[in-house]
């Protein structure tokens, strides 16, 4: 099967987008007194968008994801990206692992293929995805005969069961072949907190070059004036938190702190515990 790269861009996420939502009216230059150019902020762009999808384990744009190595009927002609197959639990029951599963990105948008390989199959066996169902917006997938039961006898039946009772881990044994990723119309509406956790970043990756006068970017402490007799000692801040915008930093940080805390609570899911 074809594999490609995986569409990283976020049209809404530009240069000048964060400098008008996020640094209104902040002068931004080198210390050479320059305005930072385009380049080095599409530079930061790219590298905030590239550590936050994996940091986060997400992708910015719909790609398609294959979970294993072995082909699914389903599977479409292109997968952009590859991972190793999830592991069968022998104690599938405890703690949903046996019904719940984990895929490695999310958010999950579409299932296109789910296979089972056991031991001594030569390849996957194909389950109905309709057995599959996910929370909006996570990466947590759920596996339950659903509408389809047609498959259901071959499923549960002996050698399944025989499997089930051998009371043993089987490696990569799931297969999912799916679509992950939050479309143009996700971020700029219902997940519009990504794009905007998104720019923060990229604003504080702007504000510390542009807090940087000629002199703190050569290590000057303090320099003395001196004109007709008279002398003036001036001195300069030279710690990290006294930067030019070291307190809007700050401010952003406690704000994508906040964000973050809120993110991954929601994407795990609803949870439900028997006391």
């Amino acid at each position: 099967m074809a594999s490609s790269t995986p569409p990283t861009a976020v049209t809404a996420l530009t240069g000048q987008w964060v400098l008008d939502n996020m640094l209104p009216g902040l002068p931004l230059e080198t210390s050479n007194g320059a305005p930072l150019t385009d380049a080095l902020i599409d530079g930061r762009i790219k590298s905030v968008v590239a550590s936050f999808q994996r940091k986060y384990g997400i992708r910015l744009a719909p790609t398609v994801i294959k979970v294993g190595t072995d082909p699914l009927t389903d599977d479409p002609q292109v997968i952009q990206e590859r991972y190793r197959g999830l592991d069968y639990m022998n104690d599938g029951n405890l703690d949903n692992r046996h019904h719940s599963m984990k895929l490695p990105i999310g958010p999950v948008r579409a299932i296109t293929a789910v296979g089972l390989r056991l031991p001594g199959m030569y390849r996957p066996a194909d389950l109905p995805v309709d057995w599959i169902s996910f929370e909006p917006r996570s990466n947590v997938i759920r596996l339950y005969p659903n509408k389809t039961l047609s498959f259901a006898v071959t499923y549960t039946g002996g050698w399944f069961l025989n499997v089930l009772g051998a009371g043993r881990t089987i490696p990569e044994a799931w297969h999912v072949t799916y679509e992950a990723g939050y479309g143009p119309d996700d971020l700029t509406g219902l997940d519009y907190d990504i794009l905007e956790a998104l720019g923060k970043m990229v604003a504080i990756e702007l504000l510390v070059p542009g807090s940087l006068d000629r002199f703190l970017a050569e290590g000057v402490g303090g320099k003395t004036i001196s004109a007709d007799g008279l002398s003036q000692s001036i001195q300069l801040l030279q710690h990290a938190g006294g930067i030019k915008y070291a307190n809007v930093i700050q401010s952003l940080a406690q704000q994508l702190q906040e964000w973050e805390s809120m993110f991954w609570a929601r994407r795990g899911g609803v949870r439900m515990a028997i006391l």
